[in-house]
C-alpha cells in the first residue's frame, strides 16, 4: 500500500501551509491541535499559530522522527484519553 492511500484528504499546492490546514479544518472539522504536520521547509513552521504540531523533517521521514513527532504531539495533550490500536482507552499518555 502506497503511503499517499492512507488519506482521505489533501491539500496539494502551491502557497501557504496555513492556507492547507484552514482548508483542511474546514473540509474535515478536525481541530488544528488534533493535526500533526511533518515538513521539510522551516518556514512551515507557521501552522503552529494556529494550533498544529509542526515536526521539521531534515532528509525524509524516517520512523525516529516519527516517533519524535507522536511524542511531541502527546506532550501536547497529556491529560486527553486516546485509543490505541486495540480499541482500548489509555490516559495520561
Amino acid at each position: 500500500m502506497r503511503a499517499i492511500e492512507f488519506f482521505d484528504h489533501m491539500e496539494i499546492y502551491p502557497g501557504s501551509k496555513t492556507k492547507h490546514f484552514k482548508e483542511l479544518h474546514k473540509k474535515t472539522g478536525i481541530p488544528y491541535s488534533e493535526m500533526l504536520f511533518f515538513d521539510d521547509e522551516r518556514r512551515n513552521k507557521e501552522v503552529e499559530a494556529l494550533g498544529v504540531t509542526f515536526v521539521l523533517v531534515r532528509k525524509g521521514l524516517d520512523a525516529g522522527t516519527f516517533e519524535h513527532g507522536l511524542g511531541e504531539w502527546r506532550r501536547r495533550h497529556p491529560e486527553e484519553v486516546i485509543e490505541d490500536a486495540a480499541g482500548d482507552d489509555v490516559t495520561g499518555i
